[in-house]
């Protein structure tokens, strides 16, 4: 079964971009679901159907301003046959810091997704929304709707009943939970987890022996790109070299030490981090192979912290169109101002 590919990404942080490029992956995204849903409720739904559903399924509106990724897949019928094969809609959303309209702004967007449904002729389907948070305190907003928007308890019966499961990687300990069926899921726990933490060198080769399981070995050299590009962009207490020795621990085999990636793809770097920043690191790696130059990496990373920075400073993203006239210099600077506001 063909997976579609990734879409451009919404929101150009770098927390964003890894959980997307990760649940991109389809096995990575049913490891997920997995994880936080209910054995019971499992059993009912047929996980090998599981499919990647494009951003275009929602208007241009909600398209830029969520990270949201979509999947759609079929429950199994009943043994006698009496129950129909019905499609669910996993909707799994993203959160570094605590929203206390998360619950509306999901509804929001199921309310779109259910109006996609109609306009193509086709009965209103079951979305149950995820929502992945790694925030720096433990999550204690409304994950009720009811909560949000409190009714007098004689008019409650008249409120929308509507909770989200959240998985919140602040209070979990990741060794306590059950193994993922894959393991790259795991290894993003670790780097969302502790990506603004001075104990993520302590988990680097942890990080790098999972990414080492994936038994792809280009996956596996594109998921080792995109966690070198996360770390450098989020942490900046963690020293490159010590990230490149994590790697050549983990894969002897792939990654010589003069190079991240190998000499094979040193000239593929500058173009591909770019296009990773700008329309997903997956695309990003495939566009870098072809064209970039090695330099990039460190223009790459800069845009990347940049981003992070205003994010923190509560000011608009800048687009990566605003970069690309811009030296290193210029942008190193500008790094800087944002980080002695």
């Amino acid at each position: 079964m063909d997976e579609p590919k990734p879409p451009p990404i919404a929101t150009q942080t770098p927390h964003n971009n890894l959980l997307e490029y990760g649940l991109s992956h389809p096995e990575t995204a049913r490891s997920l679901i997995r994880q936080m849903i209910a054995e019971k409720a499992l059993k009912e739904l047929d996980l090998s159907t599981l499919k990647r559903q494009p951003k275009s399924f929602v208007d241009q509106e909600l398209r830029h301003s969520h990270s949201d990724v979509i999947y759609s897949l079929m429950t199994h019928p009943d043994a006698d046959g009496q129950r129909a094969e019905v499609s669910i809609y996993f909707l799994i959303e993203h959160k570094s810091e605590q929203d206390l309209l998360t619950a509306f702004q999901l509804l929001r967007y199921m309310v779109r997704m259910w109006e996609a449904n109609l306009r193509d002729g086709q009965p209103l389907q079951p979305i149950i929304p995820l929502v992945v948070y790694h925030g720096e305190r433990e999550w204690q907003k409304n994950r009720r709707l009811s909560e949000t928007i409190p009714y007098p308890t004689e008019l409650a019966e008249f409120s929308v009943q509507f909770q989200f499961p959240i998985l919140d990687l602040w209070q979990t300990e990741i060794e306590k939970l059950p193994a993922p069926e894959d393991p790259f899921l795991q290894s993003l726990f670790y780097l969302l987890k502790y990506s603004r933490s001075s104990q993520l060198a302590n988990y680097l080769e942890v990080i790098f022996r999972m990414i080492a399981k994936t038994t792809d070995s280009d996956l596996a050299n594109n998921h080792i790109y995109a966690a070198f590009i996360y770390i450098m962009a989020t942490n900046p207490n963690i020293n490159p070299e010590s990230v490149k020795l994590a790697i050549n621990e983990s894969f002897p085999f792939y990654i010589y030490p003069d190079s991240i990636l190998g000499k094979e793809r040193e000239a593929g770097v500058a173009e591909g981090i770019e296009k990773g920043i700008e329309k997903g690191i997956e695309k990003g790696i495939e566009k870098g192979r072809e064209e970039g130059r090695e330099e990039g990496l460190e223009f790459g990373i800069l845009i990347a912290k940049i981003q992070m920075q205003e994010e923190r400073c509560g000011l608009p993203i800048s687009p990566v169109e605003q970069f690309k006239s811009r030296s290193i210099a210029e942008l190193q600077t500008r790094l800087a101002e944002l980080q002695s506001n």
